[in-house]
């Protein structure tokens, strides 16, 4: 029995060395890797290299086009975390370079949508991005990989492509009943916000966030951001008026909609209190249009 015994702790003290080793060894591991992401410099908005893209292929849910952007989304300070187990991953987002520009899409106006700026060779190349075509990628990619050298996203256009992520989580909800009532004017709103080129965003505010009866009217305030460069066209601004006045025109022809004020300013105009107390407004939230024939090729939603 005693014999049995000590059999039994020896083999219980070999295991125990076994796993100490495969701890340390997996530890090791993981400080290679952090250590290389941090040697091949890593930040947020890098482009992954042409030939990660056999790599990569297996965490992405879709295919995509030779041609395409791989972008790092994940916030710099993730990347080079020095706990891997904590931050094993890294999110990127496909971007298909286009030669057409879509205004509608531009600066933030739809959710789902964006174009921006990317740099190749010291030349200007537009990108197209649908907001599903995140994926999840282990950070053993980028330890095995630098960055591209020939393609960046420059900084201004990776502060949209941040924002535009953010807003997928944090932009402001409205009423059901608010945008129930703003449906029979849908087509004039579309149309209205087509032709507002000049015009970054759109906030609003209203009286009540929650569902009011048929009987008690939403007061809205709007707030259009032009900017400040386009602000100083008096005859940019003017058309950006009309074409606010009909935005508000039209809200004003709905039931339990009353607007109590709509201005046009440039972007430096707005205050910190006032984004909190206004929720960026997207004008195609409420729409059930399908976007798919807007897909570039090889992109889809």
């Amino acid at each position: 029995m005693r014999k049995a015994l000590l059999w039994l702790i020896s083999g219980l003290e070999a295991l125990l060395m076994r796993l100490r080793a495969e701890i340390a060894r997996a530890e090791e591991s993981s400080r290679n890797v952090v250590q290389a992401v941090r040697e091949n410099d890593w930040r947020q908005g890098d482009v992954l290299p042409s030939a990660a893209r056999h790599v990569i292929s297996p965490f992405v849910s879709a295919p995509f086009p030779p041609d395409a952007w791989v972008i790092v989304l994940t916030q710099s300070c993730d990347l080079v975390h020095n706990n891997l187990a904590a931050e094993p991953s890294a999110e990127v987002i496909v971007a298909s370079p286009i030669t057409d520009e879509d205004k509608e899409v531009r600066h933030l106006r739809n959710p789902r949508r964006l174009q921006i700026e990317g740099a190749q060779d010291q030349n200007s190349v537009l990108l197209d991005l649908r907001i599903t075509q995140r994926h999840s990628i282990p950070k053993w990619v980028l330890a095995g990989h630098e960055p591209d050298g020939d393609r960046m996203i420059p900084e201004g256009d990776l502060r949209t492509l941040v924002q535009w992520v953010a807003a997928r989580y944090d932009r402001r909800a409205f009423p059901d009943a608010f945008m129930d009532r703003l449906k029979p004017v849908d087509k004039n709103l579309q149309k209205a916000w087509k032709r507002m080129r000049a015009v970054t965003c759109i906030y609003l505010s209203i009286s009540s966030y929650e569902e009011l009866p048929e009987e008690s009217p939403y007061r809205v305030a709007l707030i259009a951001a032009m900017t400040s460069e386009d602000f100083e066209s008096a005859d940019l601004r003017g058309q950006m008026e009309v074409q606010l006045g009909r935005v508000t025109a039209a809200m004003d022809d709905c039931g339990g909609i009353e607007i109590e004020r709509a201005e046009l300013r440039p972007e430096g105009e707005i205050s910190l209190e006032e984004l909190r107390l206004f929720g960026r407004w997207y004008l195609d939230t409420y729409s059930d249009r399908d976007e798919q024939h807007r897909a570039p090729p090889g992109n889809s939603e």
